[in-house]
């Protein structure tokens, strides 16, 4: 298999489309190529059984270069068209793509890496806003740096499917202004932050990571309510086996399986007794 796409500059939608196809197709190679032409002698050279073609030609859809089977994933003969990422997701990764645009986050980052691929970053930003910045910033840079990797497109994938699981996973309950979330995720596969961004929870109940029979009750520390959440008057109803130093954690003697809507009320309940919201 030979993956083409254009020399540098890196763009993100190129660069992650490559690594995504690097980590499903992984004795492939990526080669770069300025147009059909040069792509042509390089097939005539190398004789790969396939090519997949990324963000250069002016092609999109199944054909052939020099005589080999080759799928086009290029937008740029039309500005209606979206960008490499969103063709490859869609062409080679349809589950994936489905499950990314199923969370409201995602879909906005697609979206926006997309437009701004297409039309430039002022106009992406007039019309998106700025989008989680320092998170996006911390994408671009690699493009910068490094070459396409499949290790960045098994960590893509992985991202998506952890935002997935915690969309599809979670619940959340509104108690006296305060939100809380209840997660059944794996906590060793899917970050406590990615549920609590998903949820904009101000408290989150989770699965223990070291003991599935126990639960954690975790505060935002991002959250404005969190110095008037007291998680030590959790002991008052429930047996506390660990409290962080800090506050922001409490592990109870309790599955996450038997929590309740009556143990969130009380936990809010315990937790806020001694603060007034909206005071």
């Amino acid at each position: 298999m030979l993956i083409a796409t254009h020399p540098k500059p890196r763009h993100l939608d190129d660069y992650l489309a490559v690594s995504l196809l690097l980590w499903k197709y992984p004795d492939s190679r990526v080669v770069t190529v300025r147009n059909l032409r040069e792509l042509e002698r390089v097939v005539e050279e190398l004789k790969p059984e396939k090519v997949i073609v990324v963000d250069v030609g002016g092609r999109l859809g199944e054909g052939s270069v020099g005589g080999v089977p080759a799928v086009f994933y290029d937008h740029h003969q039309s500005i209606d068209l979206p960008c490499s990422l969103i063709l490859v997701l869609k062409g080679e990764f349809p589950d994936l793509y489905e499950k990314a645009m199923n969370v409201p986050r995602l879909r906005k980052l697609l979206e926006y890496i997309d437009y701004r691929d297409r039309f430039g970053v002022k106009a992406a930003d007039e019309r998106f806003g700025i989008v989680d910045p320092v998170g996006l910033e911390m994408l671009l840079i690699p493009t910068m740096l490094t070459e396409p990797s499949r290790e960045v497109g098994e960590n893509f994938s992985n991202l998506v499917n952890a935002y997935f699981e915690a969309s599809r996973k979670t619940k959340v309950f509104t108690i006296d202004d305060v939100r809380v979330a209840l997660t059944t995720v794996d906590p060793r596969k899917v970050p406590m932050n990615v549920v609590f961004e998903v949820s904009g929870a101000d408290i989150l109940i989770a699965p223990n990571t070291r003991n599935p029979r126990q639960t954690s009750v975790i505060k935002n520390q991002f959250s404005p309510l969190y110095p008037r959440i007291d998680l030590s008057k959790l002991r008052e109803a429930y047996e506390v086996v660990f409290l962080h130093p800090n506050g922001f954690l409490a592990v109870v003697n309790k599955p996450i399986e038997s929590f309740t809507k009556e143990d969130i009320e009380r936990i809010v309940h315990l937790c806020l007794q001694t603060a007034k919201l909206g005071s």
